[in-house]
Formats: structure tokens, sequence, C-alpha cells
């Protein structure tokens, strides 16, 4: 099987996919569920539910209704808190591509 897909902050959902992610609890797709890419998982973990979605378009329509996650999802979160620590270790603000290489760089 292949890579799951980025999915970005602001991507619009098929109110299909998140009926499906309601109606079937093995049905739990990381790239939804955490965001992003889902971190290389290809299933979301059951403690972060489906996350948390509003309709912002054709609300009721069965065909042109889509959903938007509400707030940063999990991974956003996550990479957040990340960075932080690393900018506390070395006791300095730096940009963000440069915290990511300082990731990358250190396996974290």
């Amino acid at each position: 099987m292949g890579e799951t897909r980025d999915i970005p902050e602001n991507a619009r959902i098929h109110h299909s996919a998140i009926r499906r992610m309601e109606a079937n609890e093995s049905y739990r797709p990381g790239n939804l569920i955490v965001g992003g890419g889902g971190r290389g998982m290809r299933r979301g973990p059951k403690d972060l539910g489906i996350g948390q979605w509003e309709v912002v378009k054709e609300e009721g329509d069965l065909v042109g209704m889509t959903y938007i996650r509400k707030g940063p999802s999990p991974a956003k979160q996550m990479d957040k808190v990340k960075f932080e620590k690393i900018d506390k270790e070395e006791g300095n603000k730096v940009g963000r591509g440069t915290r990511l290489k300082k990731a990358a760089a250190n396996g974290r």
C-alpha cells in the first residue's frame, strides 16, 4: 500500500467521510483524525475520537455538504509542543524552518 496523503489544515472534507467515521469505529484515517499526513499513521488513535468538525458548505445537501476541522489538528498541536521544547532546550528563538531541520537531524 502507498503512503497516506497529506491533508491541509483548511481542507474541506465531504460529509460522507465524517459520517463513515461516526458509523464505523474501525474506519479511522490517520490523515483526517491526526491531521497532516497522519504522521505515518494509517489509523488514528481512538483517544482522539474523530476530531471536531463544522459544516462550511451546503448544510443538509447529501451531495455538496462539506466540513472543515475546528481549530488546529492534533498534529499541528504536537508540532507546536515539540518546537517549543526544542526552543527551550536551545535557549533561543529560531525560525520554524530551522527548527524543522534541527528536529529532523536529531531524529525528533
